[in-house]
């Protein structure tokens, strides 16, 4: 999700939080996990890093990766998924 948010964003803008929550939501991941990720400690760790409402990639190589190797289907249902949120 994150990856598929932040592709249409300016560079190094990352992604919006709330949208990723809106969105993680909707795909049935549960509300503690991704407030978590998002939110809590876990957002300054690892792959995801947080900047205010934005969450960013800790790399720009690891967004592409993620993009790259999802499946199309997945990708389009991702995408899709975001555009519905944003409408």
């Amino acid at each position: 999700l994150a990856a598929a948010a932040q592709e249409h964003e300016p560079a190094g803008a990352g992604a919006d939080a709330l949208l990723l929550l809106r969105a993680g939501t909707r795909t049935g991941l549960p509300r503690d996990f991704l407030d978590g990720v998002l939110f809590g400690s876990t957002a300054t760790e690892g792959l995801l890093q947080r900047a205010g409402s934005r969450v960013h990639f800790s790399h720009p190589l690891f967004a592409r990766a993620v993009l790259h190797h999802a499946q199309p289907a997945r990708r389009r249902a991702t995408h899709e998924l975001l555009a519905a949120l944003l409408a």
